[in-house]
């Protein structure tokens, strides 16, 4: 653990000021940079092994931190006379004044933006200078983080799930890309309960005429559909300004 640790900070850091690491490495990076977060159980073993002799550097390397983390935890140990427990790695927060929770609670009720957007107003209009976390870190205590249980809700259709044939097609253009048909374009109408392609067609050109003669031609062997599901595109939807003409 020790060893994968310090190769981990070793080459990893460098790429990490240069801004070179993706979402996962980066995470990967703050996870292991300052070691693992030990568990009452550990500490206690820790005590132990110091006491009978065992050296800094063995105990560091058995339990995956660093050496100065176990002369802190062994010191502590004998100045309160008691097992210490780790608790939480990193530095302590700090506590947030007063006024700047205050002018931030008044900027969202005021203004109802996030956190990133609340920065230039506390400055401009309350004379507060903070940051993205500390306002982000006020709305989570105060309450004010907009939930996003709504989106939960399941939606009214899922694909492939319709019991009936007829009871939803699928539709899209494709551009081609066998050879044969390089650059053509394919529409095809696919039934939601049987998979069953109900027509297709093969054009120059995805309009809207071709849209409309493809489904004529579905619905003439197979019957009319209750409900089409397609992507709003403008071959399937007339243009705003066009239907305000027409």
């Amino acid at each position: 653990m020790y060893f994968l640790v310090s190769l981990i900070k070793k080459l990893l850091h460098p790429l990490l000021k240069a801004g070179r690491l993706g979402t996962f490495w980066r995470s990967i990076y703050k996870r292991y940079r300052h070691g693992r977060k030990l568990v009452d159980g550990q500490v206690e073993w820790l005590i132990r092994a110091r006491e009978s002799g065992t050296k800094n550097s063995d105990i560091a390397k058995a339990l995956g931190i660093s050496e100065r983390w176990v002369k802190h935890l062994y010191s502590r140990y004998r100045s309160e006379g008691r097992v210490p427990s780790p608790g939480r790695p990193g530095r302590p927060g700090l506590e947030i004044p007063i006024e700047e929770r205050e002018a931030i609670v008044l900027a969202y009720r005021t203004f109802k933006v996030g956190a990133c957007y609340l920065v230039p107003v506390l400055k401009r209009y309350y004379g507060v200078e903070t940051n993205h976390m500390r306002v982000y870190r006020v709305m989570s205590e105060e309450g004010l983080l907009y939930s996003k249980a709504r989106y939960r809700v399941k939606r009214r259709w899922v694909r492939w799930e319709r019991e009936h044939s007829n009871t939803l097609w699928h539709v899209d253009w494709h551009e081609m890309e066998d050879q044969r048909w390089k650059g053509m374009q394919l529409i095809v109408y696919e039934d939601d309960a049987s998979r069953r392609i109900m027509a297709h067609g093969v054009f120059e050109h995805a309009t809207s005429p071709h849209s409309v003669e493809v489904l004529k031609r579905a619905m003439a062997e197979h019957g009319r559909p209750k409900s089409i599901l397609d992507d709003r595109g403008s071959t399937f939807y007339a243009v705003e300004s066009e239907a305000r003409k027409k």
